[in-house]
């Protein structure tokens, strides 16, 4: 009795939304172009300290740091494929630039070998100074000729690395995951459902992360993959179930109502499962467990 119940509810659940699917295709719509628009204006925070709580001895050290002492900007460059004359004339050109307090080189095999030299560059500013920005620019239009390699502390710089990078992390996992589908999948088209509901997904994730104010860099760049490893598995339930009961009913209406039914179930208490792992990793005394836990958990529901 309790199970006929049970599953009336979800029936009538599934009829509903499917008696009402215009609207709900409507809603999401509008849901998709706010937050298209709001995906420029989510905050992103390159700084990880920001997310350590006050109580603990590295922030606590770091406060003290800033407040003592000035950091200044610097950066390691490595130039290979040159000559020991020609690696101390490009020094001495870096050494007359505005902004660079000095520029470390000499023959020493710390400093070339292998016909490749390493200039340790200082600068009379912090980093973030327009200035300090515009020399890192400059010396890096001079090295482009070179195979040059840089290493610096400027946190944007590496936000702008791992942000490229992501994308060419993000492409390959999707390709791959598209190659299985066409495997895997009934049909080529379910692939192209697919592609639409995780693209629908990705974008309500991203354009609500303007509602948390601020997000961490890690958090922005790894969310879109994180999401496609958790989620995708839904659509394809849902899909699987629907086939199911397109050869029980031949109404397409019917069995669409009677694979929802039974896929709220299984959606539900698979999701809530993962959702459970992301609020626990929201108690981190790292706030940036917070962050993620919170960002990911709202990819699930979208």
């Amino acid at each position: 009795m309790n199970e006929t119940k049970k599953r009336d509810i979800m029936y009538d659940i599934a009829a509903a939304i499917v008696r009402w699917r215009g609207l709900f295709i409507l809603l999401f719509l509008v849901a998709a172009v706010y937050c298209a628009l709001s995906i420029g204006r989510v905050r992103v925070n390159s700084d990880l300290t920001f997310f350590l709580s006050g109580e603990t001895e590295t922030r606590r050290g770091i406060t003290i740091m800033e407040d003592n002492f000035i950091t200044y900007a610097t950066e390691d460059v490595m130039v290979a494929n040159l000559t020991y004359e020609r690696a101390e004339a490009l020094a001495e050109e870096i050494r007359g630039f505005d902004h660079v307090f000095s520029v470390t080189f000499d023959d020493s095999e710390a400093h070339y070998t292998s016909s490749a030299a390493l200039l340790s560059i200082a600068f009379d500013g912090v980093d973030g100074d327009a200035g300090v920005d515009a020399a890192k620019e400059r010396i890096r239009a001079l090295l482009e000729p070179y195979d040059s390699y840089t290493y610096s502390m400027d946190i944007k710089n590496y936000s702008k690395q791992l942000a490229g990078e992501m994308v060419g992390v993000v492409a390959i996992a999707a390709a791959v995951i598209v190659v299985i589908l066409l495997f895997t999948s009934r049909s080529y088209f379910e692939v192209v459902i697919f592609i639409i509901v995780f693209v629908f997904a990705a974008l309500l994730n991203m354009g609500t992360n303007f509602w948390l104010g601020e997000i961490s860099m890690i958090t922005h760049s790894i969310a879109i993959i994180m999401q496609l490893a958790l989620a995708i598995d839904y659509a394809i339930i849902f899909a699987h179930r629907y086939q199911d009961e397109s050869e029980r009913f031949d109404s397409a209406r019917a069995a669409l109502t009677e694979a929802l039914s039974k896929s709220i179930v299984e959606i539900s208490s698979s999701s809530l499962t993962t959702i459970s792992g992301l609020v626990a990793l929201m108690l981190m005394e790292f706030r940036l467990g917070y962050d993620l836990g919170m960002v990911l958990a709202k990819s699930i529901v979208c």
